[in-house]
């Protein structure tokens, strides 16, 4: 019997600056308001510290700080997208989520081969759609870097 082949997954559409970025949703726990985040001391700036989310203290990290040296603004429309991989949580302050997309597997187009720097090598692949690039993270990259530090 053959296996089916999945042509279609969901996505997570977020913004830092001007770019748009996606995780898969199947990752993705939540997406939160803005909440209490308790600075940890001499953890790496890129830190924010942790917040208790329903009775689990989940660490946060700038993904704006991680890619580019400068610090998320807090405003009405920053969120903090909650993520598990393996059996670690952690989330992700962004400037905005903006959409849940379905994408078709043939939009999805391999990374250029670009110079390597801090945020490239968290690029997995590009989602190309009409007007709009979406760059795919690789959350495996994200947690491997963020959670073991």
């Amino acid at each position: 019997m053959e296996q089916a082949v999945e042509v279609e997954k969901k996505y997570i559409v977020f913004q830092i600056g001007s770019e748009e970025f996606a995780l898969p949703i199947d990752n993705v726990m939540s997406i939160e308001r803005t909440i209490k985040i308790t600075r940890v001391p001499n953890v790496p700036t890129h830190i924010l510290g942790v917040v208790n989310l329903r009775g689990i203290v989940i660490p946060v990290i700038d993904l704006k700080y991680r890619f580019t040296g400068q610090k998320t603004e807090m405003n009405d429309s920053t969120r903090i997208i909650i993520c598990r991989y393996d059996s670690l949580e952690v989330g992700f302050f962004v400037d905005s989520a903006k959409d849940v997309l379905t994408v078709n597997n043939d939009l999805i187009e391999p990374a250029p081969d670009i110079e390597k720097s801090e945020a490239t090598e968290y690029i997995q692949s590009l989602i190309h759609m009409k007007k709009r690039i979406i760059i795919l993270l690789d959350i495996a990259k994200l947690f491997q870097q963020d959670e073991r530090s």
